[in-house]
C-alpha cells in the first residue's frame, strides 16, 4: 500500500456506493456529505511468454486478474476540523463521535452487518465500533458520513489521520466546505 485518497461526495443515500463528487462551491447538507477513504495499492506482476510461438489456438484467459489488495490493518482513525463543530467540539478536537461508517468495501462483506432499527433505518458503525473490529484491512474503501448536525456551519476543512499496524501514518485533508443553514 502506498497511501490513501480522500474524496468528498454528495449522496441522497449515504449507505450506498457514492460517485457524485461534491465540488465545494455551494454549501451542502450535513446529511448528504460523504467522505470516501480509498487505499492506494501498488501491484507487481510478472508475465512470462511461452517459448513455443506457433499455435493453432489463440491464447485465452479464463479469469480476470485479481485486484490488488493489502494485508495492512487500520489501528486508528482520527477526524478533526479546522473550525469548531459545536460548543462541545472546538476546532482541533476529535470528531470521531459525530461520524459513522456508512459503507465499507467488499473486503468486509462477511463482517459488516448494520443493525436495522424498528423504524427501518440503519444503525451504522461508529468509528470506535469499527476500530474494535478484529480485522480492519486497509484495502478497498470506507465511507464516512456525519450523524449530527454541526452548530457552526461555515468554512470547515476536515483532517483525517489513519494509523496502520505497520507503524505507517497517513494524514488527509478535505477541501474547504460549508454546510447549509
Amino acid at each position: 500500500m502506498t497511501g490513501f485518497n480522500l474524496g468528498e461526495f454528495s449522496a441522497d443515500q449515504v449507505d450506498e456506493w457514492v460517485n457524485t463528487e461534491y465540488d465545494g462551491v455551494e454549501p451542502i447538507s450535513y446529511q448528504k456529505l460523504v467522505f470516501q477513504l480509498k487505499a492506494d495499492t501498488q501491484s507487481v506482476a510478472q508475465l512470462s511468454a511461452p517459448s513455443f510461438k506457433f499455435s493453432l489456438i489463440s491464447t485465452a484467459y479464463a479469469c480476470s486478474p485479481v485486484p490488488p489488495y493489502t494485508n495492512e490493518k487500520i489501528t486508528d482513525i482520527n477526524i478533526t476540523s479546522s473550525a469548531a463543530f459545536s460548543d462541545e467540539l472546538p476546532a482541533g478536537s476529535s470528531l470521531n463521535e459525530v461520524f459513522d461508517i456508512v459503507y465499507i468495501g467488499s473486503d468486509y462483506s462477511n463482517q459488516v452487518d448494520y443493525r436495522r432499527l424498528d423504524n427501518g433505518e440503519n444503525d451504522y458503525f461508529s468509528i470506535s465500533e469499527f476500530l474494535d473490529m478484529e480485522d480492519k484491512k486497509a484495502s478497498e474503501f470506507i465511507q464516512f458520513a456525519l450523524n449530527s448536525e454541526p452548530t457552526y456551519k461555515q468554512n470547515h476543512v476536515f483532517y483525517i489521520e489513519i494509523s496502520l499496524d505497520t507503524g505507517e501514518q497517513f494524514s488527509l485533508e478535505s477541501q474547504e466546505l460549508s454546510f447549509t443553514e
